[in-house]
């Protein structure tokens, strides 16, 4: 069974939204409020809603991802993301930044983006 031609774009924007998660310099500007990098609220709600990842992750990425490492990769950046979200409700911007367990989420996609970009 072959994917859809849309995965492959499907992969480039999950792992544009690993990069913003794990970018502190994004993140910093995405506070002080540049409009260039509101993709960081992009990437937290493609992560979490756009892909029904909260739901079932591995049925909804492993069409578009290289193999099951970056799957169970990504399950913790999805739960760390569901649980600030469960916290914090539909609220979006600098809220999500000021979330103790933020550091966490960082790190995490910087683990996972390693792999995405190998």
């Amino acid at each position: 069974m072959t994917s859809p031609k849309w995965f492959p774009q499907m992969r480039l924007e999950l792992e544009d939204a690993l990069a913003a998660l794990a970018d502190p310099g994004r993140q910093d500007r995405w506070r002080e409020g540049d409009p260039e990098s509101g993709c960081l609220d992009y990437a937290i709600h493609f992560l979490f809603d756009d892909t029904e990842l909260s739901t079932d992750a591995t049925s909804c990425i492993g069409w578009f991802l290289k193999d099951e490492t970056e799957v169970l990769l990504l399950k913790p950046v999805i739960q760390a993301l569901s649980a600030m979200i469960d916290r914090l409700g539909d609220q979006t911007d600098c809220v999500y930044l000021d979330d103790p367990e933020w550091p966490n989420v960082v790190a995490l996609a910087q683990i996972a983006l390693t792999y995405f970009e190998s």
